[in-house]
């Protein structure tokens, strides 16, 4: 799979401000544009502890198909002038039916965007080779995990809250924490998302991430305490209270049980919604129907039989 990809930054070899040291031919000047707008949605580097940070964000035309934009944002210490602080940021960019292949899940792309370089070596990369054998699906992501750390942040993304927490840093635990939280919701929220493992100002659009703050610190076990700040891109699934509670209830069943089936047609299906209610459909064919190996002839017959008992 090809994928198109932008590399953008200050550089301890190249003067001036941030710029595009590299980028695939196939990359037009509005998304471009739009994709600058983005890193500097990001904020400047105020942490030295800050290394790397992971950030997906859909870019959503009025016509023509959604992009996904999957960030690596590093920090590369001092630029050309000296000032500490300059970050690097290398992009992924993806059509929406790319993008569903590996799972609407960063994983696959992670390794494969750059956090160190030069203007010069950056220049001359090529653009980006994904080997895939298969597609990667969620519900291989997420076996053996407990949903117990998860389900009260999952209702709440499900329900259209704009989760923030605010950290001094980003660790290991948390940007695990947000890849399985993310990876529990269905598909067509995953779809929807915008988020990241890090800012460093809080971003309207990006409906789920940690912010920094250094007057909070990061936690390294348990489940964090995110904050409700306005409402996500996820609203527009309406979903009910009863629904949200359903799908809770049916993923907890299959994590808990190894259903990997279940699992599938929740996270992996285009509307889980869909999966629950031809099962509802199936459940009442069936009890609608005769029974199995019997006739209707043999139906009536029994029916006849519990009457003349009655009399």
């Amino acid at each position: 799979m090809q994928i198109s990809d932008v590399i953008y930054g200050t550089f301890p070899d190249l003067p001036g401000s941030q710029q595009v040291v590299h980028k695939s031919e196939s990359l037009d000047e509005e998304l471009q544009g739009w994709l600058i707008n983005c890193y500097d949605q990001f904020g400047d580097c105020r942490s030295e502890e800050f290394k790397t940070s992971l950030a997906v964000v859909w870019h959503r035309a009025d016509e023509g198909a959604h992009i996904a934009s999957v960030t690596r944002i590093t920090q590369q210490q001092k630029d050309f002038s000296g000032r500490w602080g300059a970050l690097l940021r290398h992009t992924a960019i993806m059509s929406e039916d790319d993008y569903r292949q590996i799972g609407y899940l960063p994983l696959l792309l992670s390794s494969q965007l750059i956090g160190k370089g030069t203007s010069e070596e950056l220049k001359q990369r090529a653009d980006l080779h994904l080997e895939l054998s298969q597609p990667l699906r969620a519900s291989e992501v997420v076996v053996g995990v407990s949903i117990d750390n998860y389900r009260v942040h999952l209702a709440r993304l499900l329900a259209g809250e704009r989760l923030i927490l605010y950290a001094d840093a980003i660790n290991d635990y948390l940007s695990g924490y947000l890849n399985t939280l993310v990876a529990l919701l269905p598909a067509k929220a995953r779809a929807l998302l915008n988020w990241s493992h890090f800012l460093f100002r809080s971003w309207e659009e990006i409906g789920l991430s940690i912010v920094h703050n250094s007057r909070y610190q990061a936690p390294i076990e348990g489940i964090p305490a995110f904050v409700t700040e306005g409402e996500s891109s996820l609203t527009s699934l309406e979903l009910t209270d009863d629904e949200i509670s359903e799908y809770l209830d049916r993923l907890t069943v299959a994590l808990n049980d190894g259903v990997q089936e279940e699992l599938s047609k929740l996270l992996d299906a285009d509307d889980w919604r869909e999966s629950a209610d031809s099962e509802d459909d199936e459940a009442d064919d069936a009890a609608e129907s005769p029974e199995e190996g019997r006739s209707p002839e043999d139906e009536q017959e029994k029916s006849g039989e519990a009457e003349d008992s009655a009399s």
